[in-house]
């Protein structure tokens, strides 16, 4: 499977949207799922969800394994994980603190973690 063949499922509150006409679900149980940003605050939360709803197939890409602003990271996590969903929750955070501090580093990064290949 390459990645432009998997799809890309942004999370609307508790439910999965389908592009298309009306709402439509879909079952995940069965579906290998990376969900990015999963060991974050939100990403965490989705993830007990998603294993409540009987998901098994839960790839959670690591920032120190995988580079997600770097293209040939983000090839090697589709490669390693086999996704058919992708959740992408991940974005470089910090607090008010950290963004004053290092206000460049995140308007660059968190752009770049949605690169081409998604």
């Amino acid at each position: 499977m390459d990645i432009d063949s998997v799809r890309v499922i942004f999370v609307q509150f508790q439910y999965f949207q389908l592009p298309g006409p009306g709402f439509a679900l879909m079952d995940l149980s069965k579906k290998r799922i990376m969900l990015t940003g999963g060991a974050g605050f939100l990403g965490a939360f989705v993830a007990q969800k998603l294993k409540a709803r009987g998901c098994k197939h839960i790839f959670i890409p690591k920032e120190q394994h995988y580079d997600l602003t770097k293209a040939e990271a983000i090839e090697r996590a589709f490669k390693d994980s086999k996704a058919e969903v992708v959740i992408h929750l991940a974005a470089k955070v910090g607090g008010i603190g950290a963004n004053r501090e290092n206000p460049g580093s995140f308007f660059y990064d968190n752009p770049t973690l949605t690169p081409v290949p998604f």
